[in-house]
């Protein structure tokens, strides 16, 4: 989904009578505990996810996962209180932008390390 659809739906979430809304990938396995990361004076989340080897889902449930990747695999989920969302909605898209060149430079960073220890 692009960023400027996913804007589109946080404003339209932003007018539902909840508190608290989110975006997340249909990819993505979480545990059943996972929202209760959520702190109540944390105003918005973004989630990135891992890739894990294959399993079943007792496997997943008993936390007995493989990571396959050292670096996360993406961003794939946000979530926002209300009031932080509709104060800071119009700084959203350079938010992401700024997130994604962070996460981008720190994969590259993690690489360069990765191919000098393989190296020396």
């Amino acid at each position: 989904m692009a960023r400027e659809n996913i804007k589109e739906v946080f404003n339209v979430l932003s007018n539902m009578p909840s508190d608290v809304f989110g975006y997340m990938n249909s990819d993505i396995l979480v545990k059943k505990d996972f929202f209760s990361v959520f702190k109540k004076d944390i105003d918005a989340y973004i989630f990135y996810k891992k890739d894990i080897e294959c399993l079943t889902a007792e496997d997943f449930l008993n936390n007995n996962i493989k990571i396959t990747d050292e670096f996360p695999a993406g961003v794939d989920a946000f979530f926002f209180k209300r009031s932080w969302w509709i104060a800071n909605k119009y700084f959203f898209l350079l938010f992401f932008s700024i997130f994604c060149c962070y996460f981008i430079i720190t994969i590259i960073f993690f690489e360069i390390i990765i191919f000098f220890k393989k190296c020396f």
